[in-house]
Order: structure tokens, then C-alpha cells, then sequence
């Protein structure tokens, strides 16, 4: 189904935390509807409910409506398809009249809200259940590492460390998310804990997308990191960018041999010979998605100097260590890629944001320029200074 699902909905928010403190809960439909008729189709459209039979001959009935809730009451039937609801006990409450959609037909159907996180995220591995409360799902891949996520249904601390006590290491992740569907530690100390362990204990409100089940992951306690619509994510399964960090160009010299630019908000001066590098990736990676050059490719451009042997891989080093400092998702190996003689900048071109349309060609061709003339300028000394020996 097309629609989106939210997780703040009122009854999506009463099922999920009724699934923490008892699993084989069974909801009535007004229990739901009550609260959101939305979020009860969703519930129904997405399978996370379950049609059962209540046996109201046999079972008792507990009221949730309002004002009688957890009355314990015996039924029988009408005629009309109604019931009588009598208190179990001798109490003051009289009789009340049910139907079929006051009655618990609808169970927590666990094992589909499983298989949606880990088909929304395309998860690799083979899910497990450890208990009835704690299932790991599979491994997500990130740019430069893998994740393995988790599911944990409880909702005291101390029922979730109990629970969490199983040995997450086995699995070869480089981390470990857990994800609750609105449980959160009280206890500071124990989210440190965890997280000494590389396991996160994150709600499903600090973990997916507001909208549906796409995962929105810590990949450190620093930062959180999330694809911003299906269609990058996409790309980025296609082309394995590495880095989920942010550039913008700055239409603006820092001193008279250097552009600004920012990475993540923070400022960064570059010289224009290693600028110049950083450009001509950018406007590769923007005009075909892949942005893998050659050695040739930047010579032909002008971005390097055929006298010092087409420099590249010095260029590279030098841009490396100016980029880096700011980077959040990759290292400095992994936002300048090298692979085989090929080159790119890897970082999907729309979290790259320049000053205005045609920006990059006109900056790369004047600061080119001025390489040229450097170049020819310093030739010229040496010449001059060879016919003097």
C-alpha cells in the first residue's frame, strides 16, 4: 500500500506500547478506532493485526470502554447479534450492551511488524528470534560499515537489561541498534552501558523516519544519519557513496589562492590547486551519478601539472587532509575514493549545494586559469635559470 504509515499516530503509539507490556494482548476495534480510525486501518492495512475468534461463551470479557474500563464481565447474547455485559462480581454496575467491535478479535501480529522494518531497509541476514521479546532482524549496511539491528519488546528497565543480555558481538557487526518500539531507559547509566558495547537502545521515534520504517541510525553517539527520501536511498545502494555528510560551496575567496567551503556547517579554506580537484569530481559526479575519473581525465581538464608528472595522487592527499576534520559518516579514505587508477568524490551529488547554476563551470575554468599562469610563470623561471648555468 501506498499510504504513509505514522508512528505518532494515537492508536499506532496505544498498540506498539501495548505490545511492550504484554504481547498476546488482544485490542477490540473501538478500542482503536477510538483513538484514530486512521491508525487502526493502517494497523489492519499493514497486517500488524490479527483476526481472532473470542469464544464469549467461554471467556470472560475485560471492558475497555470509557468509564468501565477493566470491569471483568460475563456476555450473552442477544438476538439481534448484541450482547448483555453483566460484572462477574456482585458490584453496583449494572449490565451494558456490546457488539461484535467491542468484543478483543484483533492480535499483535509481531511477526509482520519483523518482516517490514527489515524489507524498508533491505536488511541482509537471516532473522532470529532470541525470546518473545527480543528478535534480531538482520545487518544494515552503512556507507564504510555494517549495523545489525534488533527488536525489543519490554517496558522497564529492568526487564530490558535482562532481556538485552545476549551476546550481540557473535554477529560481526561494527554496532548494534535495538530498536523499541517506545520504550526508553530512565536510567542515564545504563544507555552508557550499552552503548560501551556498541549496542544503541533507540525508540522507534529516534530511530526510523517520521513516516513509515526506513531506519534513521546512530553510527556513533555523535551523530544520527538518515537518507532523506527513498530515491537517494536508492542511489546510494546503487552507487556505494560512502559519505551521508553535507557540502556547500561558498560563492567567496578565503584569501587570494583559496575557496571556502562547508562541510557539515563547519568552514573549511582549500588552496585553489587542490579546490580545483575538488570541483572537477563535483561537476563529474554531478553530471553522471558514478563520478569515477582517470589520471588522464584530470590532465585533460587542467587540473594538474604535466611538468610534476600529472600530481594527483599528491592533490588527493592534500584535499583528504583538508575535508576531513569535518566529516561525520566516513573517513578521509572514504570520501575521496581511490580504486584501481580511478578517482571520485563519494558522496551523492544532491548533498552537494552550490552558490547558483553554472557556478561550478565558471569558478573551474577561472581558477584553472590561474594554474595555467602559475605554471607557465614558474616553466619560465626555470628556463631562465637553466641558461644561466
Amino acid at each position: 500500500m501506498n499510504r504513509a504509515f505514522c508512528l505518532t499516530d494515537k492508536a499506532v503509539e496505544y498498540f506498539f506500547h501495548k505490545a511492550e507490556e504484554y504481547l498476546d494482548y488482544v485490542f477490540a476495534e473501538t478500542e482503536l478506532a477510538r483513538l484514530s480510525a486512521g491508525g487502526f486501518s493502517s494497523l489492519k492495512d499493514f497486517k500488524f493485526l490479527k483476526w481472532k475468534q473470542f469464544d464469549w461463551e467461554h471467556e470472560l470479557f475485560i471492558s475497555h470502554l470509557p468509564g468501565d474500563e477493566g470491569t471483568v464481565r460475563y456476555l450473552k447474547r442477544r438476538d439481534d447479534g448484541k450482547y448483555w455485559a453483566y460484572p462477574e462480581e456482585e458490584t453496583s454496575k449494572s449490565r451494558i450492551l456490546v457488539d461484535e467491535k467491542d468484543l478483543p478479535h484483533w492480535g499483535i501480529n509481531i511477526s509482520q511488524v519483523i518482516e517490514k522494518i527489515y524489507g524498508s531497509n533491505k536488511l541482509s541476514g537471516k532473522s532470529q528470534e532470541w525470546n518473545k521479546r527480543l528478535y534480531y532482524l538482520g545487518g544494515y549496511r552503512y556507507p564504510d560499515a555494517t549495523i545489525g539491528v534488533a527488536l525489543g519488546l519490554y517496558d522497564c528497565d529492568e526487564e530490558a537489561e535482562n532481556i538485552l543480555s545476549v551476546r550481540w558481538e557473535d554477529y560481526g557487526h561494527d554496532r548494534t541498534v535495538v530498536l523499541c518500539p517506545t520504550f526508553i531507559f530512565s536510567d542515564p547509566s545504563k544507555i552508557g552501558r550499552f552503548s560501551a558495547r556498541k549496542i544503541d537502545v533507540l525508540s522507534f521515534k529516534d530511530a526510523l523516519v517520521k513516516e513509515g520504517f526506513g531506519l534513521q541510525l546512530k553510527k556513533d553517539g555523535q551523530m544520527a544519519v538518515s537518507y532523506r527520501n527513498p530515491n537517494e536511498k536508492k542511489d546510494y545502494e546503487k552507487n556505494r557513496y560512502r559519505s551521508l555528510d553535507d557540502f556547500e560551496y561558498l560563492d567567496a575567496k578565503a584569501r587570494h589562492s583559496s575557496h571556502w567551503i562547508k562541510i557539515n556547517g563547519v568552514k573549511v579554506s582549500i588552496p585553489n590547486a587542490t579546490f580545483a580537484l575538488l570541483l572537477f569530481f563535483t561537476k563529474i559526479l554531478k553530471k553522471n551519478k558514478k563520478g569515477y575519473v582517470t589520471k588522464d581525465d584530470v590532465s585533460k581538464a587542467g587540473v594538474t601539472d604535466e611538468v610534476r608528472d600529472n600530481h594527483i595522487d599528491e592533490l588527493v592527499f592534500e584535499l583528504r587532509n583538508k575535508i576531513a576534520p569535518p566529516l561525520k559518516t566516513t573517513d578521509r579514505d572514504g570520501i575521496i575514493e581511490v580504486d584501481n587508477g580511478k578517482y571520485r568524490f563519494s558522496i551523492h551529488p544532491n548533498r552537494i549545494v552550490m552558490p547558483k547554476g553554472g557556478w561550478i563551470d565558471e569558478t573551474l575554468k577561472n581558477i584553472i586559469a590561474e594554474l595555467r599562469k602559475k605554471r607557465d610563470r614558474r616553466s619560465q623561471q626555470s628556463s631562465a635559470w637553466k641558461s644561466k648555468i
